[in-house]
């Protein structure tokens, strides 16, 4: 540790004395319990205030707080304090350099005062003398190589501070430089993470749109044209079955155009269905996801069997409609790769969660290979998976091996009461 010698004041000075191993043992046990104190937390008020608290506990006769720089107007001010007055509060608001507090915070040198009211850098001298504030320490606050703050520690009695009280607050500020800048840190990562979630979500919610209005349009104005058409063309090949004609090959035309019409309007119908899920919006997600697998999953040769305990009736269509986007790729997973033979669907609602668990009896993978999306894009739909439901601000665990079958688990938080669940913060 680079330890500076404390600043001693004109007015009084003393020799630095050495440190007794007792005093080395309580500077050291002191870190430790600090260091336990802030250990896994990462708000920076809660970081400074279990930091200040430890310090008060040592020094039980001192009072102080930890002076941070105001982010508008750059002034130092007492963001936390232990037994300080309003009047102090409400005045000790300086600038970079002004002061014991500023000339600390602008030069980054801790200083021990041993009689503050005689020192001529004090700021506020009157007030200082009208609180009775004696003999001071000062130490910087860095995150990141930069000066953030100060903590002060003042005693209003004639007692001194010791060489060993200075050389324990630089460690305990060091150590809360540390952790503020590992707070500040998870706030940017926090923020930025938080920033590609709610892009996700406005992507997402712009897509299920589109898909809706796309879905209604052919719907609408196409699928029930084709529809027509094909009734019509039904009609015509009716028709010429009772008309007594040698026109052969017109009959087999009229036969493969009707066939033709139905063709197209069966797979009009599948992409209106895989635009927005048909029942969704009126009977709700559980007849979508059967209406899903009886339309895709059976008829591939997969039995199914389902185990829905929860309708899903309370919730939100936008919660809804982003879980059976998950289902949806689940089940095309178990589709286009297990070569399974049996599947099972599960729903339950167990107080404020909601957990989905999708199983199949196929050939399964190493799910430890599929951490990201590989160049040749395998990956890609667990990938959007678990995207979907970090989206609901939920988990999703995956558990396969080669021969093994592949199970899913969807846990999504709810709200306690259904009646809150449109009012629920989906974040992760």
């Amino acid at each position: 540790m680079n330890v500076v010698s404390p600043r001693q004041s004109k007015s009084s000075k003393r020799e630095a004395g050495s440190i007794s191993e007792g005093e080395m043992y309580a500077c050291f046990s002191a870190l430790s319990r600090i260091s336990k104190a802030i250990s896994g937390l990462r708000d920076l008020d809660a970081i400074l205030k279990a930091g200040l608290d430890n310090i008060f506990e040592i020094m039980k006769d001192s009072v102080g707080g930890i002076m941070l720089f105001d982010k508008q107007t750059r002034l130092l001010y007492y963001h936390l304090h232990h037994k300080l007055s309003p009047r102090i509060i409400s005045h000790m608001r300086l600038i970079s350099g002004e002061g014991i507090a500023g000339k600390v915070a602008f030069t980054g040198q801790p200083m021990l005062i041993e009689d503050v009211t005689l020192e001529s850098e004090t700021a506020h001298p009157d007030i200082i003398v009208k609180e009775g504030f004696h003999s001071c320490i000062s130490v910087p606050l860095r995150a990141r190589g930069n000066v953030v703050g100060v903590i002060n520690v003042i005693n209003t009695m004639q007692s001194k501070f010791s060489k060993s009280d200075f050389l324990m607050l630089q460690a305990i500020g060091d150590q809360l430089g540390l952790a503020i800048e590992q707070a500040n840190l998870y706030e940017q990562l926090r923020s930025g993470r938080e920033r590609y979630r709610e892009l996700s979500r406005r992507v997402i919610t712009t897509q299920e749109e589109e898909r809706r209005k796309v879905a209604n349009n052919l719907q609408d104005k196409t699928s029930d044209k084709i529809t027509a058409l094909a009734a019509t063309l039904q009609s015509l090949v009716t028709v010429s079955e009772k008309i007594e004609t040698d026109e052969i090959d017109f009959k087999l035309k009229l036969k493969q155009s009707h066939a033709l019409a139905s063709e197209i309007a069966m797979e009009l119908n599948s992409m209106i269905e895989s635009l927005r899920p048909p029942f969704m919006d009126t009977l709700g997600i559980i007849q979508a996801i059967r209406h899903y697998v009886e339309t895709n999953v059976i008829p591939s040769g997969i039995e199914v069997s389902f185990h829905l305990e929860y309708d899903g009736a309370d919730l939100p269509i936008e919660i809804a409609t982003r879980l059976f986007r998950v289902v949806q790729g689940v089940i095309g997973n178990i589709i286009q790769h297990s070569k399974a033979k049996n599947a099972s669907i599960s729903m339950q609602r167990y107080d404020d969660e909601l957990v989905l668990r999708i199983s199949d009896d196929g050939r399964g993978f190493d799910a430890g290979q599929f951490t990201r999306i590989q160049e040749n894009g395998r990956g890609a739909g667990l990938f959007s998976i678990k995207e979907h439901t970090r989206l609901l601000g939920g988990r999703c665990a995956v558990q396969s091996s080669p021969g093994q079958g592949t199970h899913v688990t969807i846990t999504i938080p709810l709200a306690k009461n259904p009646e809150n669940i449109e009012n629920q913060n989906i974040t992760a």
